[in-house]
């Protein structure tokens, strides 16, 4: 019998910024969203705005800009947006978001005193890229948006106890406090908690069980899955382990063995993965995430593998490079 895991992390929301996460703290729905992650990761990249926003009666155009790398004549046709019959699309736009609300009629183009229920949609920078990247709305244009997803990693961790929100935001969090206090932000006139950005995992489990013909126990087949926490709390070792960030004083130099991750598990072999477009990077490190089964963006990621009591990171084969979301991406984007 040979036993056989693969695991991946998926964001449960797109990528927001230290200082977006204090507003959406105080929303129900998205600590609610955020509520399946147990996995985290806090990383830095220069802010990355709107610029040019032309809205039109059949698709808004804009650009991305981030310091010197820009995609421009970026276009989000408006029929994708659910606006019903007997009501006007309208829109209230600025550097860092984008509303989308179906106004009564009388009320077209940019609308300057909303009303909250009329919301249809919504985009930061960050968010419209992950909508993108997920294939969750159309922008023409945007098809190079790796240019924007490579991050400074600074530090890998999990909530053993509620979710990785509660534990950033609820109360104090040593290691985000001391990545304000000690970084400096790439661009001169912003803030540090605009550039400081959170990633929010949930690790999927993906068992594979294979049989042979002199095998006489079939139990492992009915086994339950994998315990979430056991899950998050072996994946954090793991990145921990390869990427070395900087504010990880602990590198867990036995990892795999661990008495809360899945060493009594008994796999022969497993691994994780980003099944996000995002890269990060550290000082010694760089590793490169992908939706796996995505053949749009013909992508693959790089994969942390796990095999008895070794570890090692596994870059992935690309034939892609040169193509759409491939081009070299900087965190500090020639600041």
């Amino acid at each position: 019998m040979n036993k056989a895991g693969q695991h991946n992390l998926d964001l449960v929301i797109a990528p927001f910024s230290n200082q977006e996460g204090e507003w959406f703290w105080k929303d129900a729905e998205v600590r609610e969203q955020c509520s399946r992650s147990k996995l985290y990761m806090i990383g830095q990249r220069r802010e990355v705005l709107f610029e040019n926003i032309d809205p039109a009666e059949d698709a808004l155009t804009l650009d991305l800009v981030c310091g010197e790398i820009a995609l421009r004549g970026i276009r989000l046709p408006t029929a994708q947006f659910p606006v019903p019959k007997d009501r006007n699309l309208a829109l209230e736009y600025g550097p860092k978001i984008i509303r989308v609300y179906a106004v009564k009629p009388g009320s077209v183009g940019r609308t300057r005193n909303p009303d909250p229920d009329d919301l249809v949609h919504w985009f930061t920078p960050d968010r419209l890229i992950f909508f993108f990247s997920r294939g969750w709305v159309q922008a023409a244009g945007l098809e190079n948006f790796r240019l924007f997803t490579k991050f400074d990693l600074y530090y890998v961790g999990i909530s053993k106890t509620g979710d990785s929100f509660s534990r950033l935001f609820k109360t104090a969090h040593e290691k985000r406090s001391r990545i304000l206090g000690n970084e400096t932000q790439f661009r001169d006139t912003a803030r540090l908690s605009d550039e400081l950005f959170i990633f929010l995992f949930a690790v999927e489990d993906l068992q594979m069980i294979s049989i042979g013909g002199d095998d006489d126990d079939y139990s492992a087949l009915f086994q339950p899955p994998l315990d979430s926490a056991k899950l998050a709390a072996d994946a954090e070792k793991a990145f921990v382990h390869i990427m070395r960030a900087k504010y990880n004083a602990q590198t867990y130099p036995s990892y795999p063995f661990s008495t809360d991750g899945l060493w009594d598990e008994k796999f022969d072999h497993y691994g994780f993965f980003i099944n996000e477009a995002l890269t990060f990077r550290t000082p010694t490190t760089e590793i490169r995430g992908a939706r796996l089964y995505d053949s749009f963006f013909r992508d693959a990621p790089d994969f942390i593998v796990v095999a008895n009591d070794k570890v090692s990171l596994a870059k992935a084969v690309r034939t892609d490079v040169g193509k759409p979301g491939t081009a070299a991406e900087a965190p500090g984007a020639g600041a």
